[in-house]
């Protein structure tokens, strides 16, 4: 059971670099943390959340919640598991968003 939760966290990982690496050359690292944290704010009200709510739910703080949301700073694979989750959208749907030059 942990070894399939290791190759399953592993092939994550592995997606998650790919795809950012494919986007990252089309912007700077700031602008996509900006666009990220948007599209997850997007999604959290979408769902009806609120900062606090989604905060707590996440069990991360409210500070945490808005340097992601407003893109100030990098969220690691775990947060962004953790955030999905509670969107109850898959890891990659944080990512589908549109590119903006």
């Amino acid at each position: 059971m942990i070894r399939n939760k290791y190759r399953q966290r592993k092939q994550i990982c592995c997606l998650l670099r790919g795809f950012l690496s494919g986007l990252l050359i089309l912007m700077n690292d700031l602008e996509f943390y900006i666009q990220l944290g948007g599209h997850i704010k997007q999604l959290r009200k979408k769902r009806g959340f609120s900062l606090l709510e989604f905060a707590h739910r996440c069990e991360i703080e409210k500070a945490s919640l808005t340097r992601i949301e407003s893109g100030r700073t990098n969220p690691t694979t775990k947060t962004l598991r953790i955030i999905a989750n509670q969107l109850e959208v898959h890891v990659r749907d944080l990512f589908e968003f549109e590119l903006r030059k």
